[in-house]
């Protein structure tokens, strides 16, 4: 149970840097692409929002499916777009 507990601490810390890493970059990316404030709190709308919508659906997989499997995958997944984002 410890290490359950451990393992899922680590992936949404994983998670949170992930996302957090990104909000001080954006002001410049916003700089070099001639983007508004709204456009800059679009984004992050979006992102809030696709995980508002996805949430449940994901939640209801998880429990046909399992959870660390999809935990797995959700990591994974995650892995690969931010290594996709770092090599953009």
């Amino acid at each position: 149970m410890k290490q359950a507990f451990v393992s899922l601490f680590v992936a949404v810390a994983v998670a949170m840097i992930g996302v957090g890493i990104i909000a001080p970059i954006l002001p410049l990316y916003a700089k070099t692409f001639a983007a508004s404030g709204v456009s800059i709190g679009l984004v992050f709308s979006a992102f809030s929002l696709s995980r508002s919508l996805i949430g449940p659906l994901v939640g209801r997989l998880s429990d046909r499916v399992g959870r660390k499997r999809i935990l797995m995958i959700g990591l994974a997944g995650y892995a690969g777009v931010s290594l996709l984002y770092v090599m953009a």
